[in-house]
């Protein structure tokens, strides 16, 4: 199955990085504790600092805090419960991660005028703490119900298997999410999230797309695309780094054929009545990425495992998906394929080192 590098990498590192899928700026106010707090929490390893996301909306009633937590890749939404004293803060935060797994958190820090510094206790790991308050009205990040309806519906996807693990991992890495309007069978549904994962493997002569629409009032409706090259010198379609035209035909198999054809598939789905349907390879089937815009430098940068090391970025992607079976078509952006949409997605470049 095409998927399995970028997870025997990511296993080899045993890592946990955990990033948006779309970003929001702020900036600063004064008032007391209460607001919205971001920044991250530090991890050091061998090839440097890891950073995870964070994202606090604190309200503050005299020496008590309250509110809602973000903590990135471990916790979505949960209550915040706490108490300040002077300029010591103290917080806790309770739930279970993606696997389910229960994770506790608590946070002791100091603040000094928008920043608060200190640790960051996950389990039993400490991790120094550095949040800054904003001017944001709300963190804006997923919860947990829709981190887990991702990985759902990218499992579903992916294995046939809801509870596989594989969109369990994927979905980790989500925090905020864009939106994007999409059309299915001529109808248009406005404001369901998108999430985009783009792989280069540099070792393997491959690359692949994974990428998952989701309708936010359920998170049983969705559409799926899978797209895998093996080999990068016979094909003039690319993603990644290459900014020339790039579009790929999605040849697609079925979801239940899947292991038998794993290279290209696309999907949609409503699980709550069980009705699906699939493009079927023609060639107005297509995804097309106009060219992926590093969002700065790596973010995060793995060590050298058996010969690869991995480098993942924040990256923007013109993009449009459309697929018509004859009978069933999708569309997103709804007037694609004659327009595309930008929205933030996550690159991932394997190299030999």
């Amino acid at each position: 199955m095409f998927i399995k590098p970028i997870f025997r990498t990511f296993f080899s590192f045993t890592v946990a990085f955990f990033v948006s899928c779309g970003g929001g700026g702020g900036g600063s106010s004064s008032s007391g504790v209460s607001g919205v707090w971001e920044g991250s929490y530090r991890v050091s390893t061998y090839s440097g600092v890891v950073k995870y996301p964070v994202c606090l909306e604190i309200n503050q009633s005299g020496g008590s805090l309250s509110g809602k937590g973000w903590i990135g890749g471990s916790l979505w939404k949960e209550d915040i419960s706490g108490s300040i004293a002077g300029s010591s803060v103290s917080m806790f935060l309770s739930g279970n991660d993606t696997f389910n797994n229960p994770v506790d958190v608590n946070i002791n820090a100091n603040v000094v005028a928008n920043r608060m510094t200190g640790t960051l206790t996950k389990n039993s790991a400490n991790f120094n703490l550095d949040v800054r308050k904003t001017s944001k009205s709300s963190c804006n990040w997923a919860d947990k119900n829709l981190v887990d309806a991702f990985a759902r519906n990218l499992s579903r996807a992916i294995t046939n298997n809801p509870d596989d693990s594989s969109g369990k991992i994927l979905a980790s890495f989500i925090t905020m999410v864009p939106l994007v309007d999409v059309k299915i069978n001529g109808t248009i549904y406005n404001d369901w999230w998108i999430c985009i994962w783009e792989v280069r493997d540099n070792v393997h002569n491959s690359e692949y797309t994974v990428a998952s629409i989701i309708d936010i009032s359920s998170g049983d409706k969705g559409i799926y695309w899978y797209i895998n090259d093996d080999n990068l010198i016979d094909t003039t379609y690319y993603i990644g780094l290459n900014t020339s035209y790039n579009s790929r035909l999605v040849n697609i198999t079925g979801l239940n054929n899947f292991s038998a054809d794993p290279d290209k598939v696309a999907a949609y789905g409503d699980f709550s009545t069980s009705a699906i349907f699939f493009a079927d390879g023609g060639f107005e089937d297509v995804y097309h990425n106009n060219g992926t815009s590093l969002m700065g430098t790596a973010f995060w940068e793995g060590e050298c495992v058996s010969g690869a090391k991995t480098k993942v970025f924040m990256t923007e992607i013109p993009f449009y998906l459309y697929f018509d079976n004859g009978s069933n078509s999708v569309a997103a952006p709804p007037n694609a394929p004659s327009s595309t949409v930008t929205v933030p997605a996550l690159y991932v470049e394997i190299n030999p080192c």
